[in-house]
C-alpha cells in the first residue's frame, strides 16, 4: 500500500506528464520566486484532475524544461541546473554567498529584479507571503558591479512596450541597469544586463511584472516568447 508521500509523488509525476507539451524536456531549471507563479498547495486529486494552476509562463517553460520550484538557495539544489530567480524574498547571507559561488564556478542564471513591482495581490501590504515591492538583491548586484535604477514616474502610467531582441514586451515601471563591470553588457535600452561572472553567465532583467500574463495578454506583446528566448540564451551561453 502506497504511503501518502508516495501517492503525492506519483500524482505530481502524472501531472507533469499530463501538463507537458509534445516538445522534449530540455534543461533542469530550479526556480525561486516570491511571485504567485505556482499554486500554494494542492491535494493529489486536485493536481491530477483539476486545472493547471501554475502561471502561464511556468506552463510554457514546463513544456520545454523540467521546472523545480525551490524555497531556499544552496549549492546542493543548484547542482546540474540552470537557475531562474524572479523577485525573491530577501535572501539570507549564506544564500547570496552560495549563489555567487555557484555562478563563479560555471553556473547559469536568469534573474528578474523589479525596482517598482506593480503585480496586483489580494494579500495585504506587509504580509510575508506577498512578493516584495522592490528588488532585494542589491548586495549581490553590487558585488557583481551592477546597479538597478528605479524608473522615473510620469503621467503616462506604468505600462510600456520595449524592444528586446526581435520581440516587443510589455513592462510595468521597469528599471534600468548601470554597471562598472567590463564583463557586463547592457542591452535593450538598459533593460537587460548580460554578465560573465567568473566562469558563469547571468542575464538580468529590470522588471518582474513582465512575467504576469495579464500584462502581456492585454497588450498583445511577446513576453512569453521573449522569456523563452532568454532561457535558451542562458542555457546556450558559454557553448561554442
Amino acid at each position: 500500500m502506497l504511503s501518502g508521500l508516495s501517492v503525492l509523488a506519483a500524482a505530481l509525476f502524472l501531472a507533469a506528464c499530463r501538463q507537458g507539451a509534445a516538445e522534449p524536456v530540455g534543461s533542469r531549471i530550479v526556480f525561486m520566486t516570491a511571485l504567485p507563479l505556482f499554486p500554494a498547495s494542492a491535494a493529489p486529486a486536485e493536481i491530477l484532475n483539476g486545472p493547471d494552476q501554475r502561471a502561464a509562463i511556468i506552463r510554457a517553460l514546463a513544456a520545454r524544461h523540467h521546472i523545480i520550484p525551490i524555497a531556499r538557495l544552496d549549492e546542493k539544489a543548484l547542482v546540474g541546473s540552470m537557475l531562474i530567480v524572479a523577485q525573491p524574498r530577501g535572501l539570507a547571507g549564506e544564500e547570496l554567498v552560495a549563489l555567487d559561488a555557484w555562478v563563479r564556478q560555471g553556473g547559469k542564471a536568469l534573474i528578474f529584479s523589479d525596482p517598482e513591482l506593480v503585480w496586483p495581490s489580494e494579500l495585504p501590504f506587509g504580509d510575508p507571503r506577498r512578493a516584495p515591492p522592490i528588488g532585494l538583491l542589491d548586495p549581490l548586484l553590487s558585488h557583481w558591479g551592477l546597479e538597478l535604477v528605479s524608473p522615473a514616474m510620469n503621467d503616462d502610467g506604468p505600462v510600456k512596450r520595449i524592444g528586446v531582441g526581435k520581440f516587443v514586451v510589455a513592462v510595468a515601471w521597469a528599471g534600468k541597469w548601470r554597471t562598472d563591470n567590463p564583463d557586463c553588457k547592457i542591452e535593450s535600452d538598459a533593460f537587460i544586463a548580460a554578465c560573465r561572472i567568473g566562469k558563469g553567465q547571468v542575464v538580468l532583467v529590470a522588471d518582474a511584472d513582465m512575467l504576469d500574463e495579464r500584462l502581456w495578454q492585454s497588450s498583445g506583446s511577446d513576453n512569453e516568447s521573449a522569456v523563452l528566448d532568454m532561457v535558451s540564451r542562458v542555457a546556450r551561453s558559454g557553448h561554442h
